[in-house]
């Protein structure tokens, strides 16, 4: 598992944005973490007397190659014995609140040192996603589209609603020339790798379809050109961007009204 961040250098070398390729790196940590999870948490009490033998949970995280809070996580569900993981999370957001003092500043060592699955690697991926939902809404405004946003669309009642919900038709016609119809739009302030794409995105907007209609989603980091040769991706009526508006292309009212590029 490769854990080092990438460089920009390395980004350049690959024709992609530096933040591109950090989607990519993360895409990928997360898939090994899942399909290697099960294998650690059989370990959990090796692991334990690992520590307990002296050896910190940063350094077992290493060399054992799996992320440090996550590790942590597992110990302290087991040292700690709390009986539920809604309590492990309690006590890993509050580390202050671990009676050991050793546990407690080594638990506090890996969140400072985990850069990917720590609490505040999730604040600034949050913070990120929101950020470009905000950029998405500020630019319909600025072309005078008129939408409803995702907290509108669940103050209705709406479950599983896309960011954007248009209030009239766009069409657009992308850089290769095809034409689309959008009721929708979906923000991901991610690389669109082809495997993230089929597995997670493909089946959300699957439901947005099936609800709204047609609609796009905007990859704020890019996507894979392979993507588009998907067989399911025209089957659902799934537009795919990497920038809104597009900047190849353009799009049209299909009211009459005009906004074309």
């Amino acid at each position: 598992m490769h854990t080092s961040a990438p460089t920009p250098e390395e980004a350049a070398a690959q024709g992609i944005s530096y933040d591109a390729l950090l989607s990519i790196r993360h895409q990928r940590l997360v898939r090994h973490v899942k399909a290697v999870s099960g294998d650690h948490r059989r370990q959990v009490a090796a692991y334990c007397r690992r520590y307990e033998a002296g050896e910190s949970i940063h350094q077992i995280a290493c060399r054992v190659r799996y992320p440090p809070y996550l590790l942590a996580r597992m110990l302290v569900e087991e040292l700690c014995q709390v009986g539920t993981r809604q309590k492990v999370t309690e006590l890993m957001r509050a580390p202050h609140l671990i009676a050991n003092l050793r546990l407690r500043r080594e638990v506090t060592q890996c969140i400072e040192l985990d850069g990917d699955f720590s609490p505040g690697a999730d604040r600034v991926a949050r913070a990120i996603g929101v950020d470009y939902e905000r950029e998405l809404c500020l630019r319909l405004r600025a072309l005078a589209v008129p939408f409803e946003d995702e907290d509108t669309l669940r103050a209705r009642g709406l479950p599983k609603t896309p960011d954007v919900r248009l209030l009239v038709p766009l069409g657009l016609v992308d850089a290769d020339g095809k034409q689309h119809l959008v009721n929708w739009i979906d923000s991901k302030a991610m690389y669109g790798t082809r495997e993230t794409y089929l597995t997670e995105v493909l089946p959300q907007v699957t439901r947005y379809v099936n609800r709204f209609g047609p609609g796009c989603v905007v990859f704020w980091y890019g996507f894979c050109p392979s993507i588009r040769e998907s067989p399911a991706t025209p089957q659902h009526h799934v537009a795919l961007l990497d920038d809104f508006p597009p900047r190849q292309g353009e799009l049209v009212f299909l009211d009459g009204g005009g906004l074309g590029r």
